[in-house]
């Protein structure tokens, strides 16, 4: 430890000598001998990338070392003004308050704290619980992990968010998506547009972010009324963003269950392999969707779901959730790797992907807009279309749309289930 100190300070001379500009010296606060590990790794490098992105640096030495993780950055600027902003990142999080962020001016005078740092236990003075040794170097350090556990759960949930609003926008994007928004047209809709999506999906990453997180820290018979209460909060938050307007109402209910999903395969240290996950979502709700249908009178029937299962068995979303979302999984998803593995484009095999779902998936929108008889129709039409030409061009996919407009037929629950899959697509090929 005194040997790392003396070449820290060693090449912070160095560097004022060669730059003459403001020193920020990065270390993290960890108590006891362990100093360097793969969580307390990550959680530097983080904090490395957070400097880099708010600072304007001109040089920076890295040194993992067994005595800790360091980083010396040669930074321009005001010297009292980087310190009131390394303070601001210090007190902005609880991992913040494991960052020790020194700034050395231009002559290498360390500037002092206005205020000291509160104890990380029990947030009195830190100066005064190191002097009477009011917690031990054990309670301090477990303290310590679980921060930086929860700052890794944070980040893992940030990145499954991103994942799900992509797959929102990608869904919305595709196109020509018979009787569907994309951004070609509005399909059979005249109260939303492709615009409607843009402003719809940005405002529901908190909420698939909180999902993952749902799925991390709870048991997957808690998780429902968990996510159900989110859920409501996610669709406020549409709701403002359109105007009234319900874009996603099926998608945060079945994306915040595959987020929760991924959340609970990354906390048990698995990666997202599509089978485990659309599982956890049957295992999740199957027992509220028995006791919904279960309960279900031509009185209470409140919604068209509601409604089509009580004159035809019809479960809808529901039912495709309790049972794993088996179209996901046995049809979406193999169809959408045979197309990209033909090399078509993303958004070429994502509408041959469509169709594919609009032959098996009894759609709730689709039929509510007509009649079981039409689907069952459609679903034949289709699937001899596929046999012949399993991802058909964009002409015969226009020819759908303006026959579905006319008819104002919109297969809004296939749309959703495009969406988990393309989730599921990202998921297994660019890592989660």
């Amino acid at each position: 430890m005194l040997a790392a100190r003396e070449e820290r300070a060693r090449l912070q001379k160095a560097l004022l000598r060669r730059f003459s500009k403001p020193l920020i010296c990065f270390t993290l606060n960890i108590p006891g001998p362990l100093k360097s590990d793969p969580e307390i790794c990550r959680a530097f490098h983080r904090g490395v990338k957070l400097l880099r992105n708010r600072f304007t640096i001109l040089h920076e030495a890295l040194s993992l070392l067994d005595t800790g993780c360091e980083a010396i950055f040669v930074v321009e600027g005001d010297p009292v003004r980087l310190k009131i902003q390394c303070m601001a990142i210090e007190e902005a999080d609880e991992t913040g308050r494991l960052y020790d962020l020194d700034v050395l001016d231009n002559e290498g005078r360390k500037l002092d704290r206005p205020h000291p740092r509160t104890c990380l236990i029990c947030c009195k003075p830190a100066h005064e619980c190191a002097r009477s040794r009011a917690h031990s170097i054990e309670e301090l350090f477990r303290r310590c992990m679980d921060i930086l556990r929860r700052d890794r759960q944070r980040d893992t949930a940030r990145h499954i968010a991103q994942l799900a609003q992509r797959a929102l926008l990608f869904e919305a994007a595709v196109g020509p998506k018979p009787g569907l928004v994309d951004r070609l047209d509005n399909g059979a809709h005249d109260d939303m547009d492709f615009f409607s999506f843009l402003r719809a999906v940005p405002v529901l990453s908190p909420y698939f972010e909180e999902a993952a997180l749902i799925g991390m820290n709870n048991g997957p018979k808690d998780l429902f009324p968990l996510l159900a209460e989110a859920g409501m909060r996610g669709e406020e938050a549409m709701f403002r963003a359109t105007g009234g307007v319900n874009t996603h109402k099926g998608a945060i209910f079945s994306m915040g269950l595959l987020c929760a999903a991924t959340g609970k395969l990354y906390a048990a240290g698995k990666p997202f392999a599509p089978d485990p996950a659309f599982s956890l979502c049957g295992h999740m709700v199957e027992d509220a969707v028995k006791t919904h249908f279960e309960g279900l009178t031509p009185e209470n029937a409140a919604t068209v779901g509601d409604r089509l299962y009580l004159a035809h068995g019809i479960t809808g979303v529901r039912g495709m959730a309790a049972a794993g979302f088996p179209a996901v999984t046995k049809v979406a998803l193999p169809k959408l790797r045979r197309g990209l593995s033909m090399g078509l484009s993303l958004n070429d095999a994502a509408c041959g992907t469509l169709l594919s779902l609009l032959c098996v998936v009894p759609d709730t929108v689709f039929i509510g807009r007509s009649s079981l008889s039409r689907w069952q129709a459609l679903a034949a039409e289709l699937s001899e279309l596929l046999s012949e030409q399993p991802f058909p061009g964009p002409e015969q996919l226009d020819r759908l749309n303006q026959s579905f407009v006319s008819e104002g037929l919109s297969p809004g629950g296939c749309a959703d289930l495009l969406a988990l899959t393309l989730f599921a697509h990202f998921a297994e090929t660019q890592g989660c």
